[in-house]
């Protein structure tokens, strides 16, 4: 056979063609559907279904979810707002007192929460009964020492027992109720009411700053 015959033959047999760019994907049947093999699929070693997109959106479990910054947030907010409301209307009634109960209260209640952090919460609190029991020996009621002190046992004890809201006229407490909790309660007690009272106090002296009560005193230890 000659070149030419030859090459003529080569026109029946063509060369494969490449085609460009990336291979196209090949279409493959899924395997038939089978209720076990399913769920192990979906289920990781040793844990619960995770649940992936399309069924559960991947959430996680009720109640396994923190608690928002911005909850916690808007609580604490709430909780402030409730002892300004408290210490508001307590300043309020106090100034209806006579002018050595209004000084007296304003006085120790700028002084509280120095003597606290001192000598602790349960002695703080003894030192301004003690005087005030000084003076009523002499005869001398001091007014102004037991309301300070029916008015922080009176938030204080309340809050730390229950989470209901505590605003408008304040409840007094009598004026050892807080000192015998203190020693009837545990440490953990102690912690609590002491942060609670100082957290109140704040509001209290601003307040009876902002009044005018206390002014000028000069009260100590003695």
């Amino acid at each position: 056979m000659s070149r030419k015959s030859k090459g003529r033959g080569d026109h029946h047999h063509p060369r494969q063609a490449v085609p460009a760019g990336p291979p196209q994907a090949v279409a493959v049947s899924p395997p038939p559907y089978h209720p076990t093999m399913a769920a192990q699929a979906s289920t990781p070693a040793g844990g619960p279904a995770s649940g992936g997109q399309g069924f559960t959106g991947g959430s996680a479990a009720a109640g396994s979810s923190p608690a928002s910054p911005k909850s916690v947030t808007a609580r604490a907010q709430d909780v402030a707002q409730q002892r300004a409301a408290h210490a508001w209307a307590v300043i309020k009634k106090i100034e209806t007192c006579p002018a050595e109960a209004k000084k007296d209260f304003g006085g120790h209640a700028k002084k509280l929460p120095m003597r606290i952090r001192a000598a602790g919460l349960g002695q703080a609190l003894a030192f301004v009964r003690a005087k005030a029991k000084a003076k009523e020996k002499e005869g001398k009621r001091k007014e102004g020492l037991v309301l300070l002190l029916q008015t922080v046992g009176g938030w204080v004890l309340p809050r730390l027992k229950s989470d209901a809201d505590i605003t408008g006229t304040p409840a007094l407490a009598s004026d050892d109720a807080l000192i015998r909790d203190i020693l009837g309660g545990d440490r953990i007690f102690l912690r609590r009411a002491t942060l609670e009272t100082l957290a109140y106090l704040e509001w209290l002296n601003r307040f009876a700053e902002a009044e005018g009560l206390g002014d000028g005193d000069d009260t100590e230890w003695d």
